[in-house]
């Protein structure tokens, strides 16, 4: 594996640790589920400071997978998919975890 590939794939598991840890300051306690308004201001801390991180990745995992598919790079863009696949069980694990 190439070492930019290499790289790259450390720092989207860096990033994936860092979005749920971040995002986890926003999930709320299986208790308080069904209390109104528990999570009030929750929305705007995950968009605060998860947000940027996975907005970031996605950036630079979609300039990738641009410049690896327009220069024939399929091992590139099956990684690619297999990170962005790992980020998208990132966010079901997320969203799974602020009941709604």
């Amino acid at each position: 594996m190439p070492r930019r590939a290499l790289a790259l794939l450390l720092a989207n598991a860096a990033g994936i640790g860092l979005f749920l840890v971040l995002a986890s300051q926003s999930w709320i306690e299986p208790e308080l589920t069904d209390v109104p308004d528990a999570s009030a201001g929750d929305a705007l801390v995950w968009i605060v400071e998860a947000a940027p991180v996975f907005g970031a990745f996605a950036l630079v995992n979609a300039i990738w997978l641009v410049w690896a598919g327009g220069r024939g790079r399929w091992l590139s863009v099956l990684l690619i998919a297999a990170i962005l696949g790992c980020w998208a069980l990132a966010l079901l694990v997320d969203n799974a975890s602020h009941g709604l």
